[in-house]
């Protein structure tokens, strides 16, 4: 149970808690780790195809198989990658947004 009377009187969110400038280094490791899982899903996606050949009478045939396993890997790999793109850009516009000048109370007009 909470006492209001103990709660501060600004509930909002101001920027000056949200503009940090260490925020532009998590962005950069977050996209260079985007980076790498995006290669690493390729290189599932690569080990993930299969070809058989299948002799037969007629000179044999060739078929492709697809492993689950390794196409789970990439897809989650490169949803891993989305994310983490998304939240670098979140982490810059953050990172480098402008302190706005808060508006004095006498000039409205």
């Amino acid at each position: 149970m909470r006492d209001s009377e103990n709660e501060p009187e600004s509930v909002g969110t101001g920027s000056a808690e949200l503009h940090q400038p260490w925020r532009l280094g998590v962005c950069g490791a977050e996209l260079v780790l985007a980076a790498l899982l995006v290669v690493g899903a390729l290189l599932a996606w690569d080990r993930s195809v299969v070809t058989i050949e299948v002799p037969g009478a007629s000179g044999g045939t060739v078929v492709s198989r697809m492993l689950g396993s390794w196409v789970t890997l990439a897809v989650a790999a490169v949803t891993a990658a989305g994310l983490l793109v998304l939240d670098g850009s979140r982490q810059l516009v953050l990172g480098t947004r402008p302190r706005r000048r808060r508006a004095r109370a006498g000039s409205r007009g």
